[in-house]
């Protein structure tokens, strides 16, 4: 092992920094807040070369990485940034990487899902590239298998943390929305029936929830749209130029247009059931029975 404090030569360190989505934590202050992190472990001769960084959740696969422009609020503050994750393992497997060591202020922020969090560990050891953590002592000569034991700990919390959080929230929304809350985009032929948020610091901010409740201009289409389609077998532009020649409110103050159709038919609401996580909850996409709203008439 090399001392921390005069290694034989200058180490150019990229720091590796993800940072939850603006509904979670400011980006741009656990961006600075990582960075210090990271430069304050460096040993004397070691360097930032590059930062890497990312604004998205760390239980996203490791090929659905950097994927999005969520990273231009970092952009947009001035923050220096090389590119993200996956430029970062592009750059290691190059032929001249500018650097020689991957920190992050703590190993979850690589990721919180083990299995990913082990593929970007063995992909820069595949290009002898470290992977290091500001809670470890630096080792240009790689970690310890005490290291290792104690980072294996800490990924398999980070993980338990990361899906037992989720259970409950899941709990919580499945309660929330069987007292007849609602969430997520008011449907067609519905408005908002709004009370105080129960949480009395929110409701100070005069924050509030709402159930759905019928309305009158909209809600009398909405079976008619349902009819047309399933009774009369009319095809959704058909049905759009009904409603269009009808007079019946667009959303969005719009013409109707088959994909406006569409949207409601496809929208599990009406039936009586309240979705979230359509896309990924460890898995495929689930829905949670909520009451029926009061039914458009």
């Amino acid at each position: 092992m090399v001392s921390p404090a005069a290694p034989a030569e200058p180490v150019g360190v990229a720091a590796l920094i993800r940072t939850s989505t603006l509904d979670l934590k400011d980006p741009v202050a656990s961006y600075r807040w990582q960075l210090r992190s990271i430069q304050g472990w460096l040993p004397a001769g070691w360097y930032v070369a590059a930062v890497f960084a990312d604004v998205e959740s760390g239980g996203i696969d490791l090929e659905d990485r950097s994927q999005t422009r969520s990273w231009q609020v970092l952009a947009d503050a001035g923050l220096q940034r090389d590119g993200g994750i996956a430029d970062m393992l592009a750059e290691a497997a190059s032929p001249e990487p500018r650097f020689a060591i991957v920190a992050c202020e703590d190993i979850e922020r690589s990721a919180r899902d083990t299995f990913n969090a082990l593929k970007i560990e063995k992909e820069l050891a595949r290009n002898g590239i470290m992977l290091a953590a500001t809670d470890e002592p630096p080792q240009i000569e790689g970690t310890s298998a005490t290291m290792i034991l104690v980072r294996r700990v800490k990924q398999g919390v980070a993980e338990w943390y990361r899906l037992q959080l989720k259970e409950k929230i899941w709990k919580g929304l499945q309660e929330h929305h069987l007292a007849g809350w609602d969430t997520g985009p008011i449907p067609y032929g519905y408005a908002p029936d709004r009370h105080p948020h129960p949480n009395p610091m929110k409701a100070g901010q005069g924050l509030t929830r709402h159930k759905l409740a019928a309305d009158p201009d909209t809600a009398p289409w909405v079976p008619r749209i349902f009819e047309w389609r399933i009774l009369d077998h009319l095809a959704l532009t058909a049905i759009a130029r009904r409603l269009d020649e009808a007079g019946a409110p667009c959303p969005g103050g719009r013409r109707w247009s088959g994909s406006t159709v569409d949207a409601i038919l496809k929208n599990p609401k009406y039936t009586g059931y309240m979705v979230w996580g359509k896309r990924k909850r460890n898995g495929p996409g689930r829905s949670a029975a909520a009451p029926s709203p009061p039914t458009p008439r």
